[in-house]
């Protein structure tokens, strides 16, 4: 399956009141959705080889598996569109340094010595 974008559509001004009710700035916007982030605490960063070598702006692949534990779909009186969404609890995951990147060496040894 190819990648998709996560990135959010941009919104008029005017979307963007009709939201909120109020006058936000249109360059304030979110560049991705809420629940798009992974963050790993200290526990988790720990037992990841090779993500202390990872730097702030470096790209990485994510191989994961997860499980679905919720899946909603809200359909609303007014006629509005239906919301829906899907939560997914990551249980294993593997991060991958960018092989095109001088670091990706590296990386793949920190991978290996913790491996062994």
């Amino acid at each position: 399956m190819p990648m998709i974008s996560l990135q959010l559509p941009k919104k008029t001004k005017k979307e963007l009141e009709a939201d909120c009710g109020c006058a936000p700035m249109p360059e304030d916007q979110p560049k991705y959705g809420y629940g798009t982030r992974l963050e790993f605490d200290t526990e988790i960063y720990d037992k990841i080889p090779g993500i202390a070598l990872l730097n702030v702006g470096d790209e990485v692949m994510i191989v994961g598996k997860a499980k679905v534990i919720e899946k909603r779909i809200i359909e609303r009186q007014e006629g509005k569109d239906a919301t829906r969404s899907l939560e997914l609890q990551v249980t294993d995951i593997e991060i991958q340094g960018d092989p095109a990147s001088e670091m990706a060496g590296a990386f793949a040894k920190a991978v290996e010595k913790k491996a062994t």
